[in-house]
This record gives C-alpha cells, structure tokens and sequence, in this order.
C-alpha cells in the first residue's frame, strides 16, 4: 500500500476515554489531534495472513538526543522520537526519521513501513474504532465490529453492535447474545445482551456476578453478587426483595444485612448507600454514609429541606474527603465531608458544609488538598476554601501530577504544590500509567515517581 492510500486511512483511531463517576479510564488525551498518524496502524492491524516477523534492529538515521529531564519523571528510553502516540498496551505508535515503528515497553522497534507486507492489505472497507491492551477494535462496511491482534490476526469475525476488552478478556455484543472471549480463545455465548465486562475475572450477567473463566455464579452467604470485590466489601443483593447489603470479601460472609434500595462499592473505607422511603416523592429516602461495619457516618438527611434525596450525588471517599452536589432551588451546589481516623482506621466526621463558591469538581474528589473545576479550569483549595492562582483551559490529575493547557494553546505539568514539573510543552497525555510528552526536540515517555494520591 503506497503512502497516498495510507494518508486515505486518516482518523481511524481516538483513544478518547474519560473519567466516569464509579468508573476510570485507560487514556486520557490532551493532543488536538493524533489520530492522523495513528491510523496508519489500520492495515497493519487488519492484516489477517501476516507470519510472525523477527524484530528488526533500530533502523538508521540521525542520531536523536537524549529525552529532557524532570524532577518527578523517570525517562523510560535514551532518546526521543519524532512523533509519538499514546502507549495502548504494551505497544505504543512511534516515528523516526520519516518512518513508523511499534515501540514496546523494553525499547525495542519493529518497523511498520511501506516495504513491510502489513501494508499490502485488501481490507481497504474496514476503519479501526479504538485499540485497547493491544487489541483493536474494527468496524466493517455494514457497521459490525470485530477484535484484531497486533500482528494483524483478526481474531474475531464482525459479529457484534459493541465490545468490551479488559487486558486478556474481552465481550462481544450481538443480538440476543454475548461472546466471552480469553487469552484471544472464545470460551462461551451467553443468551442475552445485558453482560457487562467488570474486568478479566468477572463479568455482570442481567444483573448478577459471574466468575469469568467458569461462567458460574458469583454468590456470598448464599445471595447474589452485585458487584465484585472493593476495599475489602462485596455489594450483594436479596432475589426476594432487590435489596442490597454487605459481605466480607476474605471470608464471604454477609456482614450487613441487605436492607437499601441502592449502594454504591466501599472505598477509602466509606459506601454511600439510599434506604427505601415509601412515603417520599421518590420513593427512596437520603442518602447514608456507612463504614465497613455498617454504622452510620453520615445522613444526608439533615439536609432535608435544602435538597430532595433524588438531587444529591455523592462521590467516592478520597484523601479523607468525599465530595458531593446538588441542586438548591434550580442552583448547583457542592459540598465536602472530612474525616479523621482513628483507632483500628476508624472514620470520623470531622466537618460537613457546603462550599459557598461555585465549584464544579472534576471527578468528584479532591487530589492533594484541591478541587479542579471542571467548568473554568482552576484549582480550588479546600483548606483555605478559596480558588488558587492560575486559570487553565483545561486540567486533568494523572497520579500526584496535573496537567494542564493553559489558554496560550500550550501544556504545563504541575505537581502536587501546583509548582511546574514541565514548564512548557507542545502536548501532554498519558495512558497505561505513562505519559506521553512532546516538545521542541521531539517526544519521550515518562512514568512519574512515586508517592502518588491515594
């Protein structure tokens, strides 16, 4: 495939996945835009005859610098590249000296050029969606989508409306039926759509727990699991009366009875579970914030008369703080919980107020004493309870860092006191745990030093 048909696969790949509440995400990005020279990937990944390949030397060219050093970073090769795309696996996309190259974790490049067969596919109608763990997902001309390997192998046919992949595990949903797939091998076809991949062990089938390899049910104290292991708790809940309680993870035994209509996972030692209310509008009651023993922390309730139950969000317990928003007469709000700890861990409320600035924060927790607003781009310190300086267009935390755009269209790396770790750079991202940094002399791979937050 000559060069013109390669630049004809233009943004085939994004990598655009975010934060979601009770969720995280493998990339985040901050380039304007990449996918131009990502997908040139896409005859490569769908090549599906390519024999394994020996890996070829370095290949020639100038002599490229050493990458810049940082306070905080760790470097992870000798020398920069061209261009580089976040890392999706193992592997990451690199160029040099004109040409593209799979880069992997040890440092070793395996050239994808014009003169390599990848490139002479005949699968000019399929488009690459995404490419996660190393697996690609690929669309067909009628909109089916189906798994690709690195070498090119399509490991699935184009079956499915959507798929899920988690490191060696991976879904594909087609109608009326979801395939388990591990290690690339297709284990079993459940018998309907609602199958969610909780990660490479387990999955959620219409509801329930289900142990992944084996396809058995996941139960404690004989009800069934709702949720999989978190901080120590398994959320289950009772067939009877879809009410939700507790059980301790190491030994499988309920430890608070199912009794809420709703219950998030424990976190930081702190779930937020809602209790029915039959004589509410809503049906259900405010929220609770419990500990591993099932006492009760806090009750939103006593903010009863400023907030309905069903107008409260309440965020996971992070750095001893769980942040939460509402609406008071049509007028967001936000809200912190402190705690202290105790003896044995114990948590202790120590404050509860609402915030009387407009805050919209970012992930809804707070990372090293601060709030990122999600809306302006600033950082709020809780302590102080007033906005720090500095406005960005954009922040988003990665580990005990943030990065940041500010509005002259250029990125900053912040540590955790808000001082520059990177001054200035062209682009900023990170996925897999590394960053991914671009500047005037090219771009490197990082992996931040520890301690990270909690």
């Amino acid at each position: 495939m000559g060069s013109r048909a390669v630049r004809r696969c233009a943004a085939a790949v994004c990598l655009l996945l975010f934060p979601a509440f009770f969720g995280c995400a493998q990339t985040v990005l901050l380039k304007d835009d990449f996918a131009a020279y990502v997908s040139r990937l896409q005859p490569y990944l769908c090549r599906a005859d390519l024999p394994d390949l020996p890996e070829p030397p370095d290949p020639p060219g100038p002599a490229y610098p050493p990458p810049p050093a940082y306070e905080g970073l760790v470097n992870l090769y000798e020398s920069v590249f061209d261009l580089a795309a976040d890392f999706f696996g193992v592997y990451a996309y690199v160029e040099r000296d004109g040409k593209p190259f799979l880069l992997d974790l040890g440092g070793n490049l395996l050239e994808i050029s014009e003169n390599n067969p990848i490139f002479h596919s005949t699968m000019s109608d399929i488009t690459v969606e995404n490419v996660v763990y190393d697996r690609a997902i690929v669309r067909d001309r009628n909109g089916f989508l189906g798994i690709a390997d690195l070498a090119g192998g399509q490991l699935t046919g184009f079956l499915y409306r959507s798929v899920e992949i988690d490191k060696n595990a991976a879904i594909g949903r087609a109608a009326g039926y979801t395939d388990v797939y591990l290690n690339d091998v297709l284990l079993y076809r459940l018998e309907t759509e609602n199958v969610r991949l909780w990660s490479a062990r387990f999955l959620n089938v219409d509801g329930a727990g289900v142990e992944l390899e084996s396809g058995l049910p996941l139960t404690v104290g004989g009800y069934p699991v709702f949720h999989p292991p978190s901080d120590g708790r398994i959320l289950f809940y009772a067939p009877d009366s879809y009410l939700f309680g507790y059980a301790d993870a190491r030994t499988g035994e309920p430890v608070i009875p199912p009794r809420y209509l709703a219950g998030s996972d424990f976190y930081g030692g702190a779930a937020c579970v809602y209790e029915p209310d039959p004589y509410g509008e809503s049906g259900i009651g405010y929220p609770k914030i419990l500990d591993k023993r099932g006492g009760v922390l806090f009750d939103f309730s006593s903010y009863r008369g400023r907030y309905l139950p069903d107008a409260l969000r309440v965020h996971f317990l992070y750095e001893d703080y769980i942040v939460f928003e509402a609406e008071a007469n049509g007028r967001p709000e936000t809200g912190l919980l402190r705690f202290t700890r105790g003896g044995a861990d114990a948590l202790v409320l120590s404050e509860a107020r609402v915030l009387e600035d407009d805050v919209r924060p970012y992930g809804g927790r707070v990372y090293g004493g601060y709030l990122v607003d999600r809306d302006i781009g600033r950082f709020y310190d809780v302590s102080s309870r007033s906005f720090a300086a500095g406005e960005y267009e954009s922040i988003l935390p990665y580990e005990n860092l943030f990065l940041a755009r500010r509005k002259a269209a250029d990125y900053t790396l912040l540590d955790a006191g808000l001082k520059p770790v990177i001054e200035r750079c062209a682009s900023i991202s990170h996925a897999y745990g590394i960053l991914t940094v671009g500047n005037e002399i090219g771009y490197s791979y990082y992996i931040p030093r520890p301690p990270s937050f909690r």
